[in-house]
Order: C-alpha cells, then sequence, then structure tokens
C-alpha cells in the first residue's frame, strides 16, 4: 500500500483509491460535510450511520429540510469517532467556524472536493 498514509482525526489509513478516498475504520459516530454541485453551500452533519444518513440527503428523506431546499448532498469530507459525545463536541466546533477555516480542512483530505462514498461500517 504505497499510497497509504496517516489519515487526521484518528483515521488509521488514508488510501486515494480511484479517486476515492476511504478511511478504514471502526466508528460508532460521524461528523460529515456536505455540498451542492456548484460548492456554494456547506453543511456540517452528526450522525451515528454515515452511509444511511449521506443516502437520506441524496433521496430528500426531508423534502422542507436545509439540505433538501439548496440540493446539498454530495459528501466531500468525514470524520469518525468512537463516542457520540465526541462527535457532537467536533460537530459544534467545526459549525462555529468559518467558511474559509471549513474550506481548508477539506482541502486538506479532499483538494478536488471530490464526491466521497461513505465508508462501509462493519458491526
Amino acid at each position: 500500500m504505497e499510497n497509504a498514509k496517516k489519515c487526521s482525526y484518528g483515521f488509521p489509513d488514508k488510501i486515494y483509491y480511484e479517486r476515492e478516498l476511504v478511511c478504514v475504520m471502526r466508528a460508532s459516530a460521524w461528523v460529515y460535510i456536505l455540498t451542492n454541485k456548484n460548492h456554494t453551500t456547506l453543511y456540517v452533519g452528526m450522525t451515528n450511520s454515515l452511509e444511511a444518513r449521506v443516502w437520506e440527503h441524496k433521496i430528500k428523506y426531508d423534502p422542507k429540510s436545509f439540505t433538501a431546499h439548496y440540493n446539498i448532498d454530495r459528501l466531500i469530507y468525514y470524520e469518525g469517532f468512537d463516542s457520540i459525545v465526541a462527535a457532537i463536541a467536533r460537530e459544534k466546533y467545526i459549525k462555529g467556524k468559518t467558511r474559509k477555516w471549513k474550506e481548508e480542512l477539506i482541502k486538506r483530505v479532499n483538494p478536488e472536493w471530490i464526491e466521497l462514498r461513505p465508508p462501509k461500517q462493519e458491526n
């Protein structure tokens, strides 16, 4: 795995695979950032099932939600945590930062802002 590198925020490995950032880990909570097609709006969220939550954004599960209204459904960043409390704290921290700060955070692990697939969660 010559492309493997240490991930930030506790991810054990960062692997670029066919233009996809894959972080393999066991996590019970996730903080994530979504954007829309033109990258004009960012959304920071927290969940215990990233794959399911991203799918809900994609299908506009709640049509009156902020993400549905602004067509925000592209996963561009995520972090995994072993506790809900830690994930909530990190989500609040990121939400309190400026857009410029969030853009720099995203660019550190996903410089091209490509849409990522949520990692498969182990049971």
